[in-house]
């Protein structure tokens, strides 16, 4: 996150950050038809296989792989849908824009 600075319309400075923020934890469990769906729109995402086989999770149309015990930690083009398949328990997160 980065912080930038404006004035009011008081004249007052105010900080502003800008960036994103780690939100709406799930895991393997959360998943809906191999699916999770963002309650807001992220701009990023942590995810680590936890399982033993590889993990594929497809976002925006890219597919990408985990082998087991990789993660994954990225910025993204905005999305709110990420599709895993999986055999495996997983823990990911995804940043919120700001």
């Amino acid at each position: 996150m980065r912080k930038t600075y404006k004035t009011n319309a008081s004249g007052q400075i105010e900080t502003v950050v800008v960036g994103s923020l780690a939100n709406e934890p799930f895991t393997h469990a959360d998943l809906i038809g191999g699916e999770y769906t963002f309650s807001q729109t992220q701009n990023g995402l942590y995810l680590r296989n936890k399982g033993l086989a590889d993990l594929t999770f497809t976002i925006n149309g890219e597919t990408y792989t985990l082998d087991p015990s990789q993660y994954f930690y990225e910025r993204l083009a905005p999305f709110t849908v990420i599709a895993i398949a999986s055999t495996g328990a997983v823990a990911c997160y995804g940043y919120g824009l700001v």
